[in-house]
């Protein structure tokens, strides 16, 4: 076997040493510059299948009543968790906190459709990413529709439970998938992304969401709140871009622009441009991501929020 020179072994150790300071030098590019990777979403280790989250009511809040959910023995760790918010819809205005407010959206395993209550023992059927946060659930009355911020609220849980600031959702669908639109433009930099579901929204301002990762949901027959609604926040306020962009793409049955193409699909963007409809829902490609169901009417979100992507892309987002 013939033996290395000293001089083989003298460049072959000036060249290791010289890509290790490049991995090093284009790792504090990195991070000067803002682009340091972000580390993936991990669930609390105490967090199991059979983990039961607790439940409390707070229907004396203001401006908005709510129901909290706290992950189990979050006391007891030395853990910060997510925060989840979910806005309901125009079906469950009230004035007063009603357990209907929870029909819906990340805990909606828990209500019972038979007797209209809240069924506790459910709670460790919750998926392990609700499981692992607090969820809060506010109960908007006819007269707010939810026009008044529920920053107050964030900044209440924030102060008193040890929550991860760096990892605050937003979702809401049909009026509080508008009103999810709304909050996230007025206070754009307190979330870490979004999950806007068939949301009604005009609101001047959306711009401000240029850069929030955003997953939005809405079915092309939807005759309660249009596509419209969905597809002019993304292109026109958030990416620049007009409708043509997105459309012109879309593959209409029999190029007919009132059918839907025959399958559910997704378009992502990430900064502008062109970018191309596909049949791979459970793949969100980009920062802003859009699926359009070719079916389904005003329910978008039974389908959204049963969406496993959808909680693994939405907790793997950090501000």
């Amino acid at each position: 076997m013939k033996r290395k020179s000293g001089v083989t072994l003298f460049f072959k150790l000036q060249h290791n040493i010289k890509i290790e300071m490049l991995i090093f030098m284009i790792f504090v590019i990195a991070l000067l510059s803002g682009c340091s990777p972000k580390p993936p979403f991990v669930i609390a280790g105490h967090i199991t299948e059979q983990s039961v989250s607790t439940l409390e009511a707070y229907p004396e809040a203001e401006p908005y009543p709510y129901y909290l959910l706290k992950p189990e023995e979050y006391d007891k760790h030395n853990h910060k968790y997510p925060l989840l918010i979910f806005l309901h819809g125009a079906g469950e205005l009230s004035d007063e906190l009603k357990p209907v407010v929870m029909i819906n959206g990340p805990c909606k395993k828990i209500f019972d459709f038979n007797t209209g209550t809240i069924d506790q023992k459910r709670l460790k059927e919750l998926n392990l990413y609700v499981k692992s946060s607090f969820v809060i659930y506010p109960q908007s009355s006819s007269q707010q529709s939810w026009k008044e911020s529920i920053e107050p609220l964030i900044s209440k849980i924030v102060s008193e439970y040890p929550v991860d600031t760096n990892r605050i959702y937003l979702t809401g669908l049909s009026l509080g998938g508008g009103a999810t639109w709304d909050m996230a433009a007025l206070d754009p930099k307190r979330y870490a992304a979004i999950v806007p579901v068939c949301g009604y929204s005009w609101a001047i301002g959306k711009e401000t969401l240029a850069g929030m990762p955003i997953w939005a949901f809405h079915a092309f027959d939807d005759k309660i709140v249009q596509i419209d609604s969905t597809t002019n926040p993304i292109l026109e306020m958030i990416l620049g871009l007009d409708m043509d962009s997105l459309m012109k793409n879309y593959p209409h049955q029999n190029d007919n622009m009132l059918k839907p193409a025959d399958k559910d699909l997704i378009i992502s963007f990430n900064k502008g441009g062109d970018a191309k409809w596909r049949e791979d829902i459970s793949n969100p490609a980009g920062q802003v991501n859009y699926t359009l169901y070719k079916n389904g009417g005003h329910d978008s979100w039974s389908r959204a929020y049963d969406t496993e992507a959808m909680w693994k892309w939405l907790y793997n987002q950090s501000r």
